[in-house]
């Protein structure tokens, strides 16, 4: 797993490379939620223009990944982190858009791995954490916590999109 100053300067040997972001991975590492400004600059000026797939998973310092956005308000403000990590990279794709015919920016859903039975087989609906008992920590299973973390991206990115002519006048 890269790191941002890592990937920064592979980015400035090869620019024209693109990546699929899991910013998850970098939050747990470094155990911060990256929000200093030279992490920001880095983040939103050198990576996230190189961004062409999101794998949209939010996570915390401590867990690369989160159930439920509303368990805590630590889970919910490391969401906020993420959807305005993942604004930026659809900031950067339309951008892009402007000046080329390039600007597709996919995302998947993402939560994993499973949880895996005693018999070493997958138990039916666990992406969520089991605690001792084989019960959903969270309360929720996968197919809910998926179904709940597309709708809350799909949603997010809607009203990203409506905003689109304020940004126009921006940009223009």
């Amino acid at each position: 797993r890269a790191s941002g100053r890592a990937t920064a300067r592979l980015l400035r040997r090869v620019p024209q490379l693109r990546l699929t972001s899991d910013l998850s991975h970098w939050v747990v590492k470094t155990e911060r939620m990256l929000d200093t400004a030279p992490e920001q600059e880095l983040l939103l000026g050198r990576v996230a223009p190189a961004v062409d797939h999101l794998h949209a998973r939010v996570g915390t310092p401590q867990a690369p990944q989160v159930a439920s956005l509303a368990e805590s308000a630590t889970t919910a403000r490391a969401a906020e982190r993420f959807y305005g990590w993942w604004e930026a990279c659809w900031a950067a794709a339309e951008a892009r858009s402007l000046s080329s015919r390039d600007s597709t920016l996919t995302a998947t859903v993402e939560y994993g791995p499973a949880e895996l039975g005693e018999d070493g087989q997958v138990l039916a609906g666990s992406y969520s954490p089991l605690d001792l008992h084989g019960r959903h920590v969270s309360g929720v299973g996968l197919d809910d916590t998926l179904a709940a973390a597309a709708a809350a991206l799909r949603s997010r990115f809607e009203r990203w999109h409506a905003n689109a002519a304020s940004r126009v006048a921006v940009l223009a």
